[in-house]
């Protein structure tokens, strides 16, 4: 693992020496160390207690946070990308040719730590990192555009507002703030949510 970590290391430096390098190959290698940091974090080099279904989930869904979440996007990209010069056409915009399932909090081959409440705490803690992963992304968005011109269809829902996609976005981004917050009061276990917090 470090052997490997090392050795993106040192591609990194060769790239920044001989200067010049894209942009997609830096992106690729700060990518693969993200992996190996991921992988670390999870194996028995750091973690030498037995798991419980709700770190393993967490452990799975800070790989979708640190590596899917940028690179599938990416990927996608250069496909549509390497499409549009090899057949003429670009990869439609609803197309999904990745998809991805997971028993994370779900496994119930006999683990008698997974039960309906383990489950559903997972799930509601994968919806709430979802809608901030979301919200993050729109909340970039609000800051970069703060163009004025818009489409005839955006105009007749924001009317006269002069950053229409900010006044657009900016409900968005906080309905995805309360669903985070509603998702992760769901999925909190009832002896947390009978606490007074206050």
């Amino acid at each position: 693992m470090y052997g490997i970590m090392f050795q993106i290391l040192t591609k990194a430096d060769a790239l920044r020496q001989k200067g010049g390098s894209s942009s997609f190959a830096q992106a690729q290698l700060d990518l693969a160390m993200q992996r190996e940091i991921a992988g670390l974090w999870q194996s028995d080099e750091v973690s030498r207690t037995k798991p419980t279904p709700q770190m393993e989930a967490e452990r799975g869904t800070l790989v979708v946070e640190t590596v899917l979440w940028e690179a599938l996007p990416s990927y996608l990209r250069k496909l549509s990308a390497t499409m549009e010069a090899t057949i003429g056409k670009k990869l439609p915009l609803d197309a999904a040719p990745i998809v991805f399932s997971s028993w994370m909090g779900g496994d119930r081959d006999g683990n008698p730590n997974v039960t309906p409440d383990v489950t559903r705490e997972v799930i509601m803690k994968q919806r709430a990192q979802a809608a901030g992963l979301y919200e993050r992304n729109l909340r970039k968005l609000e800051r970069e555009l703060t163009i004025q011109d818009c489409t005839d269809e955006l105009r007749a829902v924001v009317g006269d507002e002069p950053e229409p996609y900010r006044a657009k976005l900016w409900p968005v981004s906080n309905l995805l703030v309360v669903k985070k917050i509603r998702s992760l009061s769901q999925g909190m276990p009832s002896h947390l949510l009978a606490c007074d917090f206050h």
